[in-house]
């Protein structure tokens, strides 16, 4: 069974040395603006919760705006972590999310709950994203390439970080799977 988002994300040839030392500053602007976006959809989550616990449904103009902030801060992150050197509507990060339409009333409130096991990997995960990051910086300043292996890593994490992203912001009523692997 698949998962109902599907992230991906092609590797480049050679990496950006400018984007890997002057890329916060880079995405700064788009950061900003985010977050002004991400306020407006904080609270159309938290309105949601109550049309959910009443109707079992996510008002669907809510949840498209909701993606559309989602994704859009997931695309940001990949060229944080320098898994990719184009950012905004340029960006190589392709993810698909379909509306569930309707959702489970226990998993909205005891949602958390299912994230516990994820929580407790994703910190294992985290420790082994800092070194590879890390190791990749001083790579990708003298060699100009993420190497292949770290890159995957990377991006295995980044899935991972991603689709509890989006289960933790009710765009998706399926609880993430543990692992990073690609759909």
């Amino acid at each position: 069974m698949s998962y109902p988002v599907s992230i991906s994300l092609t590797r480049e040839a050679s990496a950006s040395r400018v984007q890997l030392i002057f890329g916060f500053l880079i995405a700064l602007p788009d950061s900003i603006v985010l977050f002004f976006k991400s306020i407006l959809a904080s609270i159309y989550m938290f309105l949601a919760c109550f049309t959910i616990l009443f109707t079992g449904k996510y008002p669907q103009g809510w949840w498209e705006y909701s993606k559309g902030v989602a994704i859009t801060s997931a695309q940001l992150q990949a060229y944080l972590m320098n898994l990719t050197t184009k950012k905004g509507s340029e960006s190589l990060v392709k993810i698909d999310l379909a509306y569930p339409g309707s959702w489970s009333r226990l998993k909205l409130i005891f949602g958390a709950f299912f994230l516990i096991p994820h929580f407790f990997l994703g910190i294992f995960k985290a420790i082994g994203f800092i070194f590879v990051h890390g190791i990749s910086f001083w790579t990708i300043l003298f060699a100009g390439t993420y190497p292949e292996g770290m890159w995957n890593y990377a991006y295995s994490f980044y899935r991972f970080t991603t689709r509890i992203t989006f289960f933790s912001q009710l765009l998706l009523s399926d609880t993430p799977p543990t692992s990073g692997k690609a759909d």
